[in-house]
């Protein structure tokens, strides 16, 4: 009875890669900003690769990632923790105890929180590789590109960690472009202004065709992470902000939304319209 059970079980499960596997032949690139509330997690997945940048705080990313990667099996080629703050790295803790991961692409810096400690704790260090500006990777034709952060930057400031000033844990953040053909999407973890105006804008220009296609909005939609004239350069045509109900921060702030509004891009938030999928021809 039981070797039927199981039988019928992996039956099951083969049938639905296959639909998966199908499914995805048609889509050469799916950008999804998954809800995990007020936190960050970007699912990017290809014909063959299956890419996660941050993972929220908690542990139900296991369950939005089954959607697509299916519940039985876990199997993720890379992971980009952008930054080791608690609502991008909580939910990375139960990928790690679960999941086959090949390789994660993280810079580590000094922090104090229980959900950073764990998550060295469970780090795959043998598979770990530092990212800094100027770092370029091309997963199953789709191109990522590292602006920040500098490895001077790091040099400085990942002793210290989290503190204010020159050195801020959200600061430590991953910029990347992630570019299929003429479509791009610039994702930019938690970024403040001080790095913004630090970002080699024409550097970044040079690799976009026409408009940015998606803007992830950095830092949930903070105010400490406007800056009109870098987003004005940019000209998304979408404008993303991952954020919580009524989380306590205010999130997204009011002056960001009429600023993006003035600007002309679609904004689009997961809090109101919960996970946010764009699919790529």
């Amino acid at each position: 009875m039981r070797d039927s059970f199981l039988c019928l079980l992996l039956s099951i499960y083969f049938i639905y890669k296959i639909f998966l596997f199908f499914n995805q032949l048609n889509t050469s690139l799916r950008l999804i900003f998954l809800d995990v509330g007020q936190g960050d997690s970007i699912f990017i997945t290809t014909a063959n690769r299956k890419v996660l940048i941050d993972g929220g705080m908690y542990y139900d990313i296991d369950q939005s990632l089954a959607k697509y990667i299916g519940s039985l099996f876990c199997h993720i080629d890379i992971i980009y923790p952008t930054h080791v703050d608690s609502d991008h790295i909580g939910g990375i803790n139960r990928l790690l105890d679960r999941c086959d991961v090949d390789q994660v692409l993280f810079n580590e810096v000094l922090c104090s929180s229980n959900l950073c400690k764990e998550f060295y704790s469970k780090l795959p260090y043998d598979k770990v590789r530092h990212v800094v500006a100027g770092n370029y990777d091309v997963v199953d034709g789709v191109e990522f590109y590292t602006f920040w952060p500098t490895e001077e930057y790091l040099n400085k400031c990942s002793a210290i960690g989290e503190t204010s000033g020159d050195c801020n844990i959200n600061d430590f953040s991953t910029v990347l472009l992630v570019k299929k053909g003429d479509y791009e999407a610039l994702m930019t973890g938690d970024i403040g202004k001080s790095v913004i105006g630090k970002l080699d804008i024409n550097d970044i220009l040079s690799h976009i065709d026409g408009r940015l296609d998606i803007y992830k909005v950095p830092h949930h939609g903070s105010r400490n992470s406007l800056d009109v004239s870098f987003i004005s350069a940019l000209n998304p045509e979408y404008c993303v902000i991952s954020s919580g109900s009524g989380n306590k921060f205010g999130h997204p702030h009011e002056e960001v939304i009429e600023n993006l509004e003035k600007i002309g891009c679609q904004i689009l938030r997961t809090d109101i319209l919960g996970t946010i999928e764009f699919d790529v021809q």
